[in-house]
């Protein structure tokens, strides 16, 4: 299945994300681009774009690393750190200190992909679409 094997995805993508805050009802969106590209056995993930969020329009960036491992591939951030296993049409889970993120990763073909990201904690309650589209 497409997607099921990151390389499948390499390239530019138009970045489209929404975020909400379930907490304070305050919403604001993501425009930009996010690059895949094959270097050295591994894939390069970045993400650039402007936030625009309760009046402010901010430049916003973000680096990560798609790694091959045993039972498939996994997402690391940039300094190293394990995010989740790539298991595009499955619920994955990343516990960020008290908060819990359970994400989702949808394939909609070679050309379409998209997020989804539930944060509950203590300190966040957001709701995060990512669609991606070449």
């Amino acid at each position: 299945m497409v997607g099921d094997d990151p390389t499948d995805l390499l390239g530019d993508w138009r970045l489209a994300r929404r975020l909400a805050d379930r907490r304070t009802g305050l919403s604001g969106t993501v425009r930009g681009r996010l690059t895949l590209r094959s270097e050295r056995g591994q894939i390069a993930w970045a993400e650039e774009g402007t936030l625009l969020w309760n009046g402010s329009r901010l430049p916003v960036s973000r680096s990560y690393r798609l790694l091959r491992a045993e039972e498939g591939w996994w997402l690391y951030f940039s300094d190293g750190r394990p995010f989740h296993a790539w298991s595009p049409g499955q619920w994955v889970h990343h516990p960020c200190r008290e908060d819990s993120y359970r994400g989702l990763i949808t394939i909609a073909g070679p050309d379409q992909w998209r997020t989804r990201w539930e944060v509950d904690g203590p300190d966040k309650a957001q709701r995060i679409i990512t669609r991606l589209s070449r």
